[in-house]
């Protein structure tokens, strides 16, 4: 007789939203309507464990909690004790959002395979854009001892005060070594 032996699925902390911001403003191509933006910081409380899999649903409301939009990202991973961003510019008409809600699904924790590699970003500009907008761009380098593949990186835009204007996400490729 042959036996099989399951090993339990680890478990974490849920992550934490440790951040979070809203704006809204005119479109300058057409005054009577409006743009905006939101971004979300989340923060992996767990010392061991990586969140895989993170499904963000973040909904913006108005002042009495009417939805006014529903947006979602999925990240591939948080590192253990490490934050990571979601959001975007809204250029769907928006009107008076004042509050978003933010739900966090998580669908696997594991152990990395080592948490001794860093990825930094250097050399980071945002600038006009020809045509309206902005352009953010950077380099991304990482001490990991393969390429990492998959990359989730957010740029996330403040006031001068610290407020969270907004945020864009985008997916790398590849970071070499």
């Amino acid at each position: 007789p042959s036996t099989t032996t399951t090993e339990r699925p680890l478990t974490g902390q849920p992550l934490v939203v440790v951040e979070q911001g809203l704006s809204s403003y005119p479109d300058p191509i057409d005054p009577l309507a409006s743009l905006g933006g939101y971004g979300v910081v989340l923060q992996n409380p767990n010392p061991t464990v990586m969140a895989t899999g993170v499904r963000v649903v973040t909904r913006v409301l108005d002042a009495s909690g009417a939805e006014l939009l529903v947006d979602s990202a999925v990240l591939n991973a948080v590192l253990p004790g490490q934050r990571m961003a979601v959001g975007r510019t809204l250029i769907e008409p928006i009107v008076d959002p004042t509050q978003l809600d933010v739900k966090v699904e998580v669908s696997a924790w594991l152990e990395p395979a080592s948490t001794t590699g860093t990825l930094t970003a250097t050399q980071i500009v945002t600038e006009p854009e020809e045509g309206g907008g902005l352009i953010t761009t950077f380099t991304v380098t990482s001490t990991w001892p393969d390429s990492e593949e998959g990359v989730d990186v957010t740029a996330v835009y403040r006031a001068a005060d610290g407020r969270i204007l907004g945020a864009e996400s985008t997916t790398l490729d590849t970071v070499p070594r």
